[in-house]
């Protein structure tokens, strides 16, 4: 993580973060997260493939004199493969969009994790976002990055490569204990509320 001090960047009457970070995100960091958001923010997506695919199979495979189970698996694997490739290029053509922006790569983004609420602000921008924690749809952690999911259509990636040694435990800890339900882990191993750890600064 690099330290950088903002002037006028505290809180309320100067009031410090618990925990402060300058991201960035490279085009694998990009990709990468719009592959966590499409899949594993929750099951919905696998679901809602998995009830299609059924959907579709079952259309194929019934007749009056019954189901050819042979074809209706068949259909089925076609299906599911169809539309998780058809998601995959959704992805991909989002991807390509974001070469055509190549500051996208270039802009440093700032967090500042309060007792109450996250602020974020870009760090050559103006004007900056503070979210009570409550106000989150949700957060996802996954092995490298957090995803913060502000609206169903809206997010934000912090890169735990952006950390100081020891803070993405410290990080990790705080926002399981204030999001509750609304903390997954995706891969990245369970928040343990429990564990010793740093003092907050």
């Amino acid at each position: 993580m690099e330290q950088h001090h903002v002037p006028g960047q505290g809180g309320p009457e100067g009031e410090q973060p618990l925990l402060r970070a300058v991201t960035h995100m490279e085009p694998r960091d990009y990709r990468r997260f719009l592959y966590t958001a499409m899949f594993r923010r929750s099951a919905a997506v696998p679901g809602l493939l998995c009830a299609l695919s059924l959907l579709a199979a079952f259309a194929r495979g019934y007749s009056p004199e019954g189901v050819d189970w042979m074809r209706f698996l068949g259909a089925f694997a076609v299906y599911g493969l169809l539309c998780t490739v058809a998601l995959c290029v959704l992805v991909e053509f989002r991807n390509r969009q974001s070469r055509r922006d190549p500051e996208i790569f270039q802009r440093r983004q700032v967090y500042e994790f309060y007792e109450d609420r996250i602020k974020t602000y870009m760090e050559q921008g103006e004007g900056a976002l503070e979210l009570p924690y409550l106000q989150l749809r949700q957060i996802l952690e996954a092995k490298e990055y957090w995803v913060f999911f502000i609206t169903s259509n809206a997010a934000m990636m912090l890169r735990k490569a952006d950390l100081a040694p020891g803070q993405p435990a410290q990080l990790q800890r705080l926002l399981a204990e204030k999001m509750g339900d609304k903390y997954k882990s995706a891969g990245a191993g369970k928040p343990s509320l429990d564990e010793p750890g740093e003092t907050r600064q």
